[in-house]
């Protein structure tokens, strides 16, 4: 710790008045610690104030925009907004790219899932052989990021593309430490694969019943996504319930026997792109909580007699810091899911059940009821006849 003072105070700034700033800062400042205390959704507070203390305003500026994914147009926007609450006249877009170069930085610095917490955590083994190990790794960091902002083109590139990947692509030293050594490569956030948009296709064969596959049931099966994981018909899994933080309704959680703790989340279909889902935990589903997210989209077509299914997956990246690379854990997931379709189906094939019975008979329509014979009009009862004025049965007695 007494080395990184030093390296804080050298730090050159574009926007001195804010990022010299010494304040009260909440050190893990990202969304779902963020609550409305109204019903109107007007007053923000912020929760979990454990890891409060002061220091750099930057350290929660950079957590955020960090931690919850943001593109550039996005940190552009809070960063705008952010300085002009802060009371700068004349926030013009120079002001804004100096004050996230000013932020990436902090990358480094921030102990809640930072570069310098892994250095703490997970490189040991070099801490014990040097002892200026952590001071020199930061020191590397900070001299490509103060070579960077000495030219607009260099600073907006480090800007856009984030301190690490920038690193990568323009000091190979570095890059050869991050990509090589056990200490670099257990920091899956500085790899420069992190949270970078990937596709993949995965693909199933289900075969009919003693005969000919019928898509028409292969397509009602496979509308049932979310009811063919239920423990009923998957053994390892413990529940399926609503995904009722999805801002869509339709979606599920899948929670598993094995562990409860990773749960998958499935949204409801949503064109083209099919369902949007998540590797999460029994906390959160979203960022910094979500181990991993994607769209899937399911494709059913016959070929040889049989269905041929493919799965595929676009925009698929790593969601949470401290995550180790989470390659393995898709491609296990991918597996399970066509396990647990594959055997579902061809249970349905041998005892149909509500999966496929739409498509399996038609439900005879209901008969309907014959119509009640009409009554008869009841008969009209005579007009009584009308009664004579008294005056009229004077004149009759009299006659």
């Amino acid at each position: 710790m007494s080395t990184i003072n030093p390296l804080e105070l050298s730090l050159k700034w574009k926007v001195p008045e804010v990022s010299k700033r010494t304040t009260t800062i909440h050190a893990d400042f990202h969304d779902y610690n963020f609550l409305y205390s109204d019903h109107k959704e007007n007053l923000l507070r912020v929760i979990d104030l454990d890891t409060s203390w002061v220091g750099n305003p930057l350290t929660d500026l950079s957590r955020n925009m960090w931690t919850m994914n943001l593109n550039f147009s996005q940190r552009q926007v809070l960063v705008k907004s952010y300085l002009e609450h802060l009371g700068l006249k004349n926030v013009n877009k120079q002001k804004v790219y100096d004050m996230l170069y000013d932020s990436e930085v902090y990358k480094l610095f921030t102990y809640v899932e930072g570069f310098i917490f892994g250095l703490f955590q997970k490189c040991q083994a070099d801490q014990a052989k040097d002892s200026n190990f952590i001071h020199n790794q930061l020191s590397d960091l900070i001299n490509i990021w103060t070579e960077a902002g000495k030219s607009k083109k260099s600073q907006m590139r480090l800007v856009k593309d984030g301190i690490f990947l920038y690193a990568h692509e323009t000091n190979k030293k570095w890059h050869k430490w991050a990509t090589t050594s056990t200490c670099g490569l257990s920091m899956y956030m500085i790899q420069p694969g992190f949270r970078k948009d990937e596709k993949f296709t995965n693909s199933l064969e289900l075969f009919g019943h003693g005969s000919a596959i019928k898509m028409t049931e292969v397509k009602t099966f496979l509308s049932h996504f979310n009811d063919m994981f239920k423990p009923e018909y998957v053994s390892t899994t413990q529940a399926v319930e609503p995904w009722t933080d999805y801002y869509k309704e339709g979606g599920i959680k899948i929670i598993p026997k094995s562990n409860a703790e990773v749960i998958t989340y499935f949204g409801p279909v949503e064109g083209e792109k099919g369902r949007r889902f998540v590797v999460g935990t029994a906390r959160k589903s979203g960022y910094p909580y979500g181990i991993m997210t994607g769209w899937m989209n399911i494709v059913a077509n016959e070929k040889d007699k049989k269905a041929h299914v493919v799965f595929k997956t676009t925009k698929w990246h790593a969601m949470g810091l401290g995550i180790p690379d989470p390659h393995a854990l898709a491609k296990k997931m991918m597996t399970d899911i066509e396990n647990s379709i594959t055997h579902v189906w061809n249970a349905n094939m041998k005892h149909p059940t509500d999966l496929v019975k739409p498509t399996l008979a038609k439900k005879a329509p209901v008969a309907k009821k014959a119509k009640a014979a009409k009554k008869a009009p009841a008969a009209k009862k005579a007009k009584a006849a009308k009664k004579a004025p008294a005056h009229k049965k004077r004149r009759l007695l009299k006659k």
